[in-house]
C-alpha cells in the first residue's frame, strides 16, 4: 500500500468508502516502527492526513514476535519487543482494528523461523489469536510449513485437493500428528476467540515483562481473559500479587483449552517457553 501516490489513495479509499460505507479497508505497509505504520492509519496521530483506511497490517507485532521469541530477556530485547509495540497504540485511532499477523507470503514461515520448536510456535500463535487486533492466518501455518528463505519455498502449494497430490493435508488422515497437534491447537483457540466476547471487543491491559514472563488483561463488561507466557529457557515461579490490578476480588482459573478449574493462589509455576490461557472469575 505504502507505494502509490498517497494523495491518490486517500481519494481512492474516500470514493470507495463514500460507495460502499459497510466496506472494510485496511492497507499492507510494511514499514518499520509504530510511528511510520500509524501514518497511513485512518485519522492517525498526524492530522494532516487521512487515508481514509480503517486499518493496516501490523508488521510491528510480527517483528516483535518474529525477533522476540529467539532472544534472550533484555530491556529492549526478547518478549518486551511486543510489550513496546503494545505500548505505541495509542497512535492510532482503534489499535483494534489492527490486523495481526506472524508470517505472510513475503517473510519466513513462523515454524521455521522458530527453528521448529512447538513450544515457541504455540506461544506465538496463542499471542496471535489473543491479543488486541484482527488475526490474519497465512495458509500452512496450520500445518507447520516451515520454509524460510526463497518465495516459491515460501507460497508453495498446500497438500491436497489436486489429482495428483500423493498427501491430502485438509484431513487430519493425511497429517501427521505433530501437524495434528498444530492443527487441533489454532482450531481450538480459533473456536475460544470466536466466543468470546474479551477477546473479540475488549480491552487490553499489559503489564512490564520481567525476566522474560509477559502478561496481558483482555476484558469486556461480562468477561475477563488471563495471558501469561513465560519465554525463557528456564522454569519460573511467577508471584501473582504482581496483577493484583486485575486478579483483585478474583478467586478461580479456568484453564480457556482444557477447561480445568483452579484456584488463584499466590504463585503459578510456567515451564520455558509455556503459555497459558485463563478465564477469570
Amino acid at each position: 500500500y505504502a507505494y502509490p501516490d498517497q494523495g491518490f489513495m486517500s481519494r481512492f479509499a474516500q470514493a470507495i468508502e463514500k460507495e460502499y460505507p459497510q466496506f472494510f479497508m485496511f492497507g499492507e505497509t510494511w514499514v518499520h516502527g509504530p510511528q511510520v505504520q500509524s501514518w497511513y492509519a485512518e485519522k492517525s496521530a498526524n492530522k494532516n492526513f487521512d487515508s481514509h483506511l480503517q486499518s493496516v497490517t501490523d508488521f510491528q507485532f510480527a517483528f516483535a514476535l518474529h525477533k522476540g521469541l529467539n532472544e534472550k530477556h533484555d530491556w529492549a530485547k526478547g518478549i518486551n519487543r511486543l510489550y513496546y509495540v503494545l505500548s505505541g497504540d495509542y497512535m492510532y485511532e482503534n489499535p483494534s482494528h489492527l490486523v495481526t499477523f506472524i508470517d505472510n507470503h513475503d517473510i519466513a514461515r513462523m515454524y521455521g523461523l522458530y527453528g521448529k520448536d512447538m513450544n515457541k510456535y504455540k506461544m506465538a500463535i496463542a499471542l496471535l489469536m489473543t491479543s488486541r487486533g484482527i488475526p490474519q492466518m497465512y495458509y500452512g501455518t496450520e500445518i507447520l510449513m516451515a520454509a524460510t528463505d526463497g518465495h516459491g519455498e515460501i507460497r508453495e502449494d498446500f497438500w491436497g485437493g489436486w489429482p495428483e497430490d500423493t498427501v491430502n493435508k485438509f484431513t487430519k488422515e493425511g497429517r501427521s500428528d505433530l501437524e495434528n497437534e498444530a492443527f487441533d491447537f489454532i482450531q481450538s483457540l480459533a473456536n475460544f476467540r470466536k466466543n468470546s466476547s474479551a477477546l473479540t471487543e475488549g480491552k487490553l491491559v499489559q503489564f512490564v515483562p520481567r525476566e522474560g514472563v509477559y502478561c496481558y488483561f483482555r476484558y469486556s463488561a461480562d468477561e475477563e481473559i488471563m495471558v501469561i507466557v513465560n519465554a525463557s529457557e528456564k522454569a519460573v515461579e511467577e508471584k501473582l500479587d504482581r496483577y493484583e490490578e486485575r486478579l483483585r476480588s478474583k478467586s478461580t482459573f479456568t484453564d480457556a483449552l482444557t477447561q480445568e478449574a483452579l484456584p488463584i493462589e499466590e504463585n503459578l509455576e510456567l515451564g520455558p517457553f509455556e503459555t497459558r490461557i485463563f478465564v477469570v472469575k
